[in-house]
């Protein structure tokens, strides 16, 4: 069922969820870090994301594709129609996601960005340092391959 926005929050009530509010989370969060691997969304939610993620992909909302002994998991395009989101690319899903979560969204920078560093970074870095610095990775941040 298809509502306007303006009456979602009275419809709610009159309404059962069409998908588990888990399952929800489970999405919300392949959305916002895809492409990510099970094994790495195991490592946030737990060993119960084997069955959702079973779940997820019966519902059409995620693609499985191999990755060496784990899975990389994707969003559909059934997904961005299902829950009406505006954009379909990841930084899209990431800025919508945030934005109705309330959180501040900065765009992650692209690898090549990251490689390449700011006129001045390197020899601030070796001016204080002694030798350039590597950024440590944040833990459970995706994989990306781009």
């Amino acid at each position: 069922m298809q509502i306007r926005m303006e009456y979602t929050e009275r419809a709610r009530g009159f309404a059962p969820p069409e998908i588990e509010r888990d399952l929800l989370k489970t999405v919300a969060l392949v959305a916002y870090h895809q492409p990510i691997l099970q094994s790495d969304l195991g490592d946030m939610i737990g060993s119960k994301v084997y069955e959702q993620i079973h779940a997820l992909a019966d519902l059409n909302l995620i693609n499985k594709k191999p990755s060496g002994r784990s899975f990389e998991l994707t969003t559909t395009r059934y997904f961005v129609e299902l829950f009406g989101l505006k954009a379909s690319d990841r930084e899209g899903i990431r800025r919508l996601l945030a934005e109705k979560a309330g959180v501040k969204f900065t765009p992650k920078p692209s690898p090549e960005a990251a490689d390449v560093p700011a006129a001045g970074d390197a020899a601030a870095n070796e001016s204080s340092q002694g030798t350039p610095s590597a950024t440590p990775e944040t833990p459970g941040a995706p994989i990306t391959g781009e």
